[in-house]
């Protein structure tokens, strides 16, 4: 096995308890409601360093080719900022052995979860997606998913709304 198929192998175990499921070589992802939520994790052939996209799609409207639109690392590296100041440099380079491979998937876990995750959440609302000016999905997402009613849950008696 390839070391950088070793670090998606651990990288896919580190992300299960955040609901993501590997899908194909270089894909991550997990449903919210009608919206896919997409991580592409992409190896480079000049090095043995990743770069990490993040991507939001409408279940149900899949192009042959996903596209990226979310946010983005560097190419092997990311460094979070706040107040101006750096607060943490993620590393996603590596080498054939244990300890680079664990640490690896641990800085690739980690930028998922404290810069990926967030932006997914803060496209929670999928009124929001479909009518902020800067939504992530494209015209043809939109308006598929203004044709298709939410379907929101059957109210029950434990809700308090369900009927006598």
């Amino acid at each position: 096995m390839k070391t950088y198929e070793r670090v998606f192998k651990e990288l896919s175990l580190r992300l299960s308890p955040f609901g993501f499921e590997r899908h194909g070589t270089t894909w991550w992802q997990t449903c919210a409601g009608r919206i896919w939520r997409r991580v592409h994790v992409h190896k480079f052939r000049a090095g043995d360093y990743f770069r990490v996209h993040a991507a939001l799609h409408a279940v149900g409207i899949e192009d042959d080719a996903p596209w990226l639109n979310g946010p983005y690392s560097y190419d092997g590296w990311f460094e979070e900022k706040k107040l101006g100041f750096r607060s943490r440099k993620y590393d996603f380079h590596f080498h054939d052995s244990d300890e680079s491979i664990g640490r690896c998937a641990d800085e690739l876990r980690d930028y998922i979860s404290r810069i990926v995750i967030p932006w997914f959440n803060s496209w929670s609302d999928e009124r929001k997606l479909i009518e902020a000016m800067d939504s992530p999905l494209t015209a043809k997402a939109k308006a598929f998913l203004k044709k298709v009613p939410i379907q929101l849950p059957e109210p029950t008696a434990a809700s308090g709304r369900g009927s006598s």
